[in-house]
């Protein structure tokens, strides 16, 4: 897959620009606006490193470093990433459900919490099941399966992506989300693949394609694709070693950070060059 240099240059230009605004809201002698680029003033992006987002950020300090085993940590971030939501997940933390599960009484904490789920992911629910019921019936099946598997922990992070994708109702996405939570966990912080491996989703198989034309459809987003879109993730992590693309003193780069930024690229390029609108304005 051969990448348009005009275009690798605008996407390393617009991660630096959300990186800076990263640390201009940080700042305290800095107000708003926090940029002079038009676009990201309007809408709302998400941060280059994942791990400065507000809930994966809340999961470090909450979840992560909890004295679990393997197959609870799998299953409580399994359950933070159907979730999402900060409030939520405080209600779980304070009722101890991260030490020991209880359906029941997460039943009985959580009825007529609204909302109950973040809007960053899209969670599909068993038909006929309202969404705590649906939540708490995925959280089931995760347990089932990782009890019934009696799976070791694994050595990298696409063998733990391929444990979770035998889960009922944890698709792609969902299983790469909690992947990248476990590689920050003492399970998989060292990881032979965190350099070399991602998944590109819809989102990242786009920002791909306008990399490659100017469009967003000529990289089509499915399995058949997944190991060139990975080299190609590749070429753009090497890049982020270059002092022209990446300033060297940000924190670096991993495959996690390419295939992300891929995504919010693609719908920088949707409103600056197709006029398109996206669906979250951004609110100081």
């Amino acid at each position: 897959m051969k990448l348009n240099r005009k275009h690798i240059t605008e996407y390393f230009k617009t991660a630096r620009e959300r990186y800076q605004i990263h640390m201009n809201k940080d700042a305290l002698y800095k107000d708003a606006p926090y940029t002079k680029d038009p676009i990201f003033q309007e809408w709302r992006f998400c941060n280059v490193h994942r791990e400065h987002d507000k809930v994966s950020n809340w999961i470090e300090m909450n979840v992560r470093q909890l004295d679990v085993d393997y197959h609870r940590m799998v299953f409580n971030l399994s359950l933070c990433r159907l979730i999402n939501r900060i409030e939520t997940l405080e209600i779980i933390k304070e009722a101890g459900l991260f030490e020991k599960w209880d359906t029941r009484k997460a039943r009985r904490k959580l009825t007529g919490l609204k909302p109950l789920v973040g809007a960053a992911y899209v969670i599909k629910t068993p038909t006929g099941k309202n969404k705590l019921e649906g939540v708490l019936y995925i959280v089931k099946k995760i347990k089932a399966r990782l009890r019934v598997t009696n799976q070791s922990c694994p050595t990298t992070l696409q063998q733990q992506w391929e444990i979770l994708m035998k889960c009922q109702f944890i698709g792609s996405f969902m299983a790469y989300e909690i992947t990248s939570d476990m590689r920050h966990t003492i399970f998989l912080d060292d990881a032979r693949d965190i350099n070399t491996w991602a998944v590109p989703g819809p989102g990242a198989c786009a920002g791909l394609s306008w990399l490659v034309d100017g469009t967003l459809t000529s990289v089509p987003y499915r399995a058949s694709t997944r190991e060139v879109s990975i080299a190609a993730m590749q070429q753009l992590l090497e890049c982020s070693k270059n002092e022209k693309y990446w300033p060297q003193e940000w924190p670096a780069w991993e495959m996690r950070e390419a295939e992300h930024w891929l995504c919010e690229y693609a719908k920088y390029a949707k409103v600056k060059h197709l006029g398109m609108r996206m669906k979250r304005r951004y609110k100081c």
